[in-house]
């Protein structure tokens, strides 16, 4: 521990000489990292800061390493990445193992696992993403649970137990603030505890106890991050705990909004207050308008996403990068209708009838146009026209397998149609997609890109052909994967006068805010799906910007 009071006296000198070159420097022990928006520039300060360490300090500079934010590097635990911060896996297992050792003594955490936790919020709580934060939690609530269930019989009362659990602080701002919630979850487990025998606990029973506590936690967190507001004569409205909704005078959401990310409103009749849009906007919390059809036609965004944007790299871009853009945004959408096909695939593939032999037969359909998007040469200035064919004769196999999928459901669905739909299928495919759409055109906004200046659709006044471009991406996973588990699980889906009916409204968007907000792994880490949105377009933007010279698109497990 003296080795970094010790460094610190030593280099003092030299921390001032790196300030003097750039402001963007740090350093712990002898460690240290510099950022520069230009790689020459950092070359030529790696060089001087080579020349000082050798002749004023008799220190030789290990081989530096140089990378670009989008590749990222590693820094004592920590992953930094233009996209964020996140923990290494070898720091992530580190501090899990922390938690792990954590002790209780006379029902109270010891000293040396109360300096141990803080050690952990002093340091990383400060740095790193609520996100990441969470899942340490996860890892604490499992250890307190896994306590709870081998000590019960040494916790003398309710009373006792809920003093020592008031003494514990958890790493995320959310958590802490449910640790009531999960005190009376505790007591709660507690007292049914206390009827049974002792267990007998093993390394699969705590593994199973993690994985419960954190499905427990992701369904917690994302009922709180969207809320719906649908009912004529409500009023959005700030208090001093956030974001209240009300219906002639009773708070109709009762739940802290310290999660909210996202309003949708739907239909009419619904009011909202100055205030309670100065509350939204000032802690990035958007709201999406639409009407009883479904479509959407207003949404409320802070101004700040309209700095520093990218339209011109996007009006300048070259017509062999667009085609790249485009070609990849292509295939990663055909590999997404086959893999969601293979998905219902494994559910159906023993079945009696047409459909084994239509998935083989659109299987083969589906390859061949990916085949044929993937020998695309980049100088073909028609690459558009050759891609849009493509991609339509890949839905077509799609939609033909979907089809036949659904055929004893009862819905009638006998082609992809998109205005002046009148079947239930349609419908709610249309009504998912215009959800999708408003979700989209956020992003991309808030990604500094111009949503008019696509790369695959055709330009159209007025029109965000580049969120159409990068719907295409996530329509089966977002959208179409929830209508058709709906329609196969036998839900009271209904059409009145050829529109949804409104709990038929209801029931999509709750499922379709539910899966947006389950956790899947994307570049060999587990995040929110609308997450992998976020990022996707994040990585659209880097390769637009010229700082990626590469796009990798979303695919999803099956």
């Amino acid at each position: 521990m003296l080795s970094p009071l010790l460094a610190n006296f030593y280099l003092h000198p030299f921390d001032q000489f790196a300030v003097s070159k750039t402001p963007n420097y740090v350093r712990y022990a002898d460690d240290f990292l510099i950022v520069m928006n230009n790689r020459d520039q950092l070359e030529t300060i790696v060089k001087d800061i080579r020349n000082v360490l050798e002749n004023k300090f008799s220190l030789k500079l290990n081989t530096p390493l140089i990378t670009d934010l989008e590749t990222g590097t590693e820094f004592l635990g920590i992953c930094i990445k233009r996209s964020g911060l996140a923990l290494s896996e070898k720091k992530r297992k580190d501090l899990e193992e922390r938690i792990n050792t954590i002790e209780w003594h006379n029902a109270h955490l010891t000293e040396k696992s109360k300096e141990s936790l803080q050690g952990i919020r002093n340091y990383y709580a400060k740095l790193l993403p609520q996100a990441v934060l969470k899942e340490l939690d996860i890892r604490l609530i499992a250890k307190i649970h896994e306590w709870l269930k081998r000590n019960r019989s040494s916790i003398s009362s309710k009373t006792i137990l809920e003093n020592s659990l008031k003494e514990i602080d958890f790493f995320a701002d959310e958590t802490n603030l449910a640790k009531p919630l999960l005190i009376k979850e505790c007591v709660t487990s507690y007292s049914e505890l206390k009827k049974k025998g002792s267990p007998k606990n093993t390394k699969a029973d705590n593994k199973q106890l993690i994985q419960q506590k954190k499905r427990e936690y992701h369904k917690l967190e994302a009922e709180g991050s969207e809320w719906e507001v649908s009912t004529p004569g409500c009023f959005i409205g700030k208090s001093n705990r956030g974001i209240i909704v009300r219906s002639d005078g009773k708070i109709l959401n009762n739940k802290p909004s310290t999660a909210l990310k996202h309003i949708i409103i739907r239909g009419e009749g619904v009011s909202l207050s100055s205030n309670a849009v100065s509350y939204c906007m000032e802690h990035d919390i958007s709201l999406d308008f639409f009407n009883t059809q479904g479509k959407h036609y207003a949404s409320l965004l802070s101004p700040v996403m309209m700095d520093g944007m990218l339209w011109q790299q996007q009006s300048l871009m070259t017509n062999d990068r667009k085609a790249l853009l485009a070609g990849r945004i292509i295939l990663g959408k055909m590999k997404n209708h086959e893999n969601l096909i293979k998905y219902y695939h494994k559910y159906h593939k023993e079945s009696i009838g047409a459909l084994p032999e239509k998935y083989n037969e659109v299987i083969n359909r589906i390859d061949k146009c990916i085949n044929n998007v993937k020998s695309y040469k980049e100088n073909d200035t028609e690459y558009a026209k050759f891609f849009v064919s493509q991609e339509a004769a890949a839905a077509s196999a799609y939609w033909d397998y979907i089809r036949l999928l659904l055929h004893d459901d009862k819905v009638d669905f006998k082609k992809r149609e998109r205005q002046g739909a009148s079947d239930l299928m349609n419908s709610m495919l249309n009504y998912g997609y215009a959800i999708l759409y408003a979700r989209v055109w956020k992003t991309v906004l808030s990604q500094k890109l111009n949503p008019s200046l696509s790369v695959l659709h055709v330009p159209q006044q007025g029109k965000p052909t580049l969120v159409y471009d990068i719907v295409e991406l996530f329509r089966a996973q977002a959208v179409d994967r929830v209508v058709i588990t709906l329609i196969q699980k036998g839900e009271p889906l209904k059409m009145t006068k050829n529109v949804l009916s409104e709990p038929t409204k209801k029931i999509l968007v709750q499922n379709i805010l539910e899966r947006w907000n389950r956790y899947e792994k994307y570049r060999s880490e587990e995040i929110q799906f609308i997450e992998i949105i976020r990022r996707q377009v994040h990585e659209i933007a880097s390769f637009i910007s010229g700082e990626s010279k590469n796009y990798k698109p979303y695919i999803a497990k099956w």
